[in-house]
């Protein structure tokens, strides 16, 4: 079972990979002059947004983790709650 710290890791590393796919994707696209281009299911894609989505991933990444890690689940009183995964092995 892994630690809510290494979660947080794995997730930042997979974040940050994902922008930088989508920041370099765009950027070939663009140096061979096509600024729309087919993705993995057949929609298009502009390659400029795709960039700029990729960008902000990043900055989010690098920049605002702790924000993006706040849990969503509150009570009515502002607390947040404990899911029984993160409980898990105090069963």
């Amino acid at each position: 079972m892994l630690t809510k710290k290494k979660r947080e890791q794995f997730g930042r590393a997979g974040l940050g990979c994902a922008s930088v796919l989508l920041i370099t994707g765009g950027l070939l696209y663009l140096l061979q002059s096509v600024s729309f281009y087919r993705n993995y299911w057949g929609g298009i894609v502009f390659a400029p947004l795709a960039i700029l989505v990729g960008m902000a991933a990043l900055w989010l990444t690098v920049f605002h983790w702790k924000r993006l890690c706040k849990p969503l689940i509150k009570d009515k009183k502002g607390r947040s709650i404990n899911l029984p995964t993160d409980d898990y092995q105090k069963w």
